[in-house]
């Protein structure tokens, strides 16, 4: 459920006042989602497109990010999830024009 509301334009549909046309609703959605504890678990190729589609760069690498880290101290194995989990990470970085790090990650996930 939470899934579809972040994918489906249900988000929009209170957008078309004129008053409500700045609001940005999805980054608004992802900023609430790095807060709550526990983290929900969310497709990370989702997180990655709404946040280059709605300029949430920033809160979707910190809930990337944080799914990464919560799935290395439950100890899953590095080729299962978290391999596209990784390349999620590193597409955010390359959108927000880090290549250092991006560059970094590449090596990281040819070599498993």
């Amino acid at each position: 459920p939470l899934e579809r509301l972040i994918a489906k334009p249900f988000h929009s549909q209170f957008l078309k006042a004129r008053q409500c046309s700045q609001i940005n609703a999805v980054q608004s959605i992802l900023r609430l989602l790095v807060h709550l504890r526990p983290m929900p678990l969310v497709d990370p190729f989702l997180l990655q497109a709404q946040g280059v589609n709605y300029n949430g760069n920033i809160e979707a690498l910190s809930l990337l990010e944080s799914q990464y880290a919560a799935l290395k101290t439950n100890g899953y194995d590095a080729d299962s999830p978290s391999r596209d989990l990784i390349k999620a990470i590193r597409q955010c970085y390359e959108s927000l024009g880090d290549r250092d790090v991006s560059i970094y990650i590449s090596s990281v996930i040819s070599s498993f």
